[in-house]
């Protein structure tokens, strides 16, 4: 499979999760209608992608040649951790996929508010080079997003409170096949609460 390929594999599992206009493959591969629609005959010939009413879509198939990476996270006051953390997880795979906590789920787990409400944290992470898609997770039960994208990995930062271990035995339970990995950061010590605390603090990164 070449790059062209494994790109237009990656803008289909992205459109299938969020609509994208008719003009993304063209506009994000650089390339004429004619190649692309030869290239996806090609990619359909080899039961990578499926048409359906003169559209294409990724299968089985097509999902299983793409890394599908997923992270979760409020993403309020958006620092240099953050972007060494996605930066990181983008580079487990093919596709970056964020997971941006509701307002109401941060106000359970954290004990008060976001400074931005869920819409606006959720545009700021898709404007980050290294996700290729930012989505809301599910106001009531975070592993209902993950079973929608069954990803190949989670990845969690370096200053998440998730237990390992229980977050492993609740995969296990749902019979999917996800592996954890805890990612690491050049500067473990910067923090959102620490901002909020201190906001001269982030100078020093």
């Amino acid at each position: 499979m070449n790059q062209i390929e494994k790109e237009i594999l990656k803008i289909l599992y992205i459109n299938q999760n969020i609509k994208i206009d008719r003009g993304y493959l063209e506009t994000n591969l650089l390339l004429d209608k004619r190649n692309i629609e030869d290239t996806c005959k090609n990619m359909e010939r080899k039961k990578l992608i499926s048409k359906i009413n003169n559209e294409y879509f990724i299968n089985e198939k097509g999902k299983s040649k793409l890394i599908i990476v997923m992270i979760g996270g409020v993403f309020d006051i958006i620092h240099p951790g953050h972007i060494i953390t996605l930066k990181s997880a983008k580079n487990l795979g093919d596709v970056l996929i964020v997971s941006v906590a509701r307002d109401q789920t941060v106000l359970k787990y954290k004990k008060h508010k976001p400074i931005n409400e869920e819409t606006k944290r959720c545009e700021l992470i898709n404007s980050i080079k290294y996700v290729d898609l930012g989505i809301l997770g599910n106001k009531k039960n975070i592993f209902d997003t993950v079973i929608k994208l069954k990803p190949n990995i989670i990845a969690l930062g370096y200053d998440q409170k998730h237990n390992e271990g229980e977050l492993k035995n609740k995969i296990d339970k749902l019979e999917l096949d996800i592996k954890l990995v805890r990612l690491k950061s050049s500067i473990p010590d910067i923090k959102s609460s620490e901002i909020l605390k201190n906001p001269n603090k982030i100078k020093d990164f």
